[in-house]
Formats: C-alpha cells, structure tokens, sequence
C-alpha cells in the first residue's frame, strides 16, 4: 500500500483472498465477499479528507459536528450499490408485514407534519395487537 492512501475496508473475522485490489473476502462462515468501494463517501468539500477513515465519528460526541448528507450509504451514479433496489424492497415487505400484523397509531400529542413526505414531528408509535 502507497503512503497517504487510504486503508481498504475490513469485515471482522474475514480473510483477503484477492488483497487490496480486488477486495475479495471470505467472511468467517465462507462465503465470499466482494466490497466495492468504502461503503462511505465523504468529500474534502464537506469538511472532510475523503481518503482517511474514522471508525468513532459516528459517536454520539461527534456526530453532531458532520454534515447532514456526508454519508451516501449506496453510493451514486457509476459507483451505486447493486444491492441497493433489494434492501429499499426488504424494508418495503418488513414494513408491509409489520403495518399488516399491527395496528398502528401515533400517540396523543403527535401531529404530522408535511415535507417530501408526511411524518410525525416526533416519529413515536405505539403497536398493538
């Protein structure tokens, strides 16, 4: 690896089996894993050297001070997730099943308010059978 470049991403308890450049990985149960990319972009432009990674940012002392679009966690354009359209439709039947199983009320107090889409100003909901 070349001074000043950045790390390739890990998974804990996988193998490289192709090194840095192919990122191919077999994880602990042996399947192989291809990671295409760092599976976070974040840009000198928004405060931030793009090229070094910092595990703890997301800590609850120091999140507040990252801008609020510096993580992309699909990526865009060339470099977008292909996994992408099965984790958006996953969630879709999750939330199908669950609205399906469960009677859904916002609690007392709770009015949605109205922005791309309409949500609760305090997303709090009580499920019941």
């Amino acid at each position: 690896m070349t001074a000043g470049r950045a790390a390739p991403p890990t998974v804990p308890g996988a193998l490289p089996v192709l090194g840095h450049a192919g990122a191919l990985l077999r994880d602990p149960l042996g399947f192989l894993c291809r990671l295409l990319g760092h599976g976070e972009i974040v840009t000198v432009r928004l405060g931030r050297d793009g090229s070094t990674r910092c595990a703890d940012r997301w800590l609850p002392g120091r999140a507040s001070a990252i801008p609020k679009h510096a993580m992309i966690p699909f990526g865009v354009a060339a470099r977008k997730c292909p996994g992408e359209r099965y984790a958006l439709t996953e969630v879709a039947v999750l939330v199908a099943t669950i609205a399906y199983r469960w009677r859904l009320t916002l609690t007392t107090g709770t009015e949605p308010s109205l922005r791309i889409a309409a949500s609760p100003c305090t997303p709090v909901i009580r499920f019941s059978w």
